[in-house]
């Protein structure tokens, strides 16, 4: 239920894929955006670094419903065969049940 709700574990995969994708764009743009001078291991730099330029902006993109469906129908056909099952056992014990 987690899933069709979106809150599920493949809706966090996804935030957290967004997250990651928007860090890689802003390492981009700060290194696209910067004079950087490297000795050895050290880097030093910031000469043309512009600070009113607009961040970059991502959009988030939630999870589709025919993958959440795929996800999920194994488990909602689970339900409605326990679902039938039980009612049909409650209900053949109920018609063999003796009033008298």
């Amino acid at each position: 239920m987690a899933e069709m709700a979106n809150t599920g574990f493949a809706e966090y995969r996804e935030w957290q894929e967004t997250g990651s994708r928007f860090k890689q764009m802003l390492d981009r743009e700060i290194r696209a955006k910067m004079d950087m001078i490297q000795f050895g291991n050290m880097s030093v730099g910031g000469g043309k670094l512009d600070r009113t330029a607009p961040m970059p902006k991502t959009e988030y993109r939630p999870v589709r419903l025919d993958r959440i469906v795929s996800i999920v129908w194994p488990d909602v056909l689970v339900l409605l065969i326990y679902g039938i099952l039980f009612f049909a056992g409650a209900y053949v014990i109920f018609l063999k049940y003796d009033v008298r």
